[in-house]
């Protein structure tokens, strides 16, 4: 479905759950809910360059990055990852696929704290503010400031 999201801009809708991502990275050897939470919002910045809007639950901007609480809240109740993925539906859009598992491929040496660092520009910025480094914050990331970052703008 195609639908135009507050910022005058045309998406193609592709209503993705979040946590089918994670399964897909965790299924690659990723463990790390950092390092997912990381990669799912680099391959996020991907989809925009093409249009694509994979999901539509913003992502918050948390002092090592930016962080969709979905996610998050899974991984911190559960004690038993294969279980809970067990129960997450596979991603079957190639589209997403691709730009996932080319997100993948192109961060996976990264060390933890790069990937944070890398997290940090932009529209996380933006959604920070003036906040300091340590403080916690649920501000949402603009996906207007998001599509433009994806987009080479600032």
């Amino acid at each position: 479905m195609n639908k135009t999201v507050n910022v005058n801009f045309p998406l193609k809708d592709l209503n993705i759950k979040p946590l089918s991502m994670a399964k897909y990275l965790y299924q690659k050897g990723v463990f790390s809910h950092l390092i997912i939470q990381k990669l799912i919002y680099f391959a996020f910045l991907k989809g925009l360059e093409k249009n694509l809007l994979f999901f539509e639950e913003r992502f918050q901007a948390w002092k090592h990055g930016p962080v969709l609480r979905s996610v998050f809240d899974q991984f911190t109740s559960c004690s038993d990852f294969d279980q809970m993925f067990a129960k997450i539906p596979e991603l079957k859009n190639k589209e997403i696929i691709d730009i996932l598992e080319d997100t993948y491929q192109t961060y996976r040496h990264w060390e933890t704290w790069d990937l944070v660092a890398n997290s940090h520009l932009g529209p996380w910025q933006k959604a920070r503010g003036d906040l300091d480094p340590e403080e916690i914050s649920t501000k949402e990331l603009d996906l207007k400031d998001l599509i433009n970052f994806a987009n080479g703008q600032k």
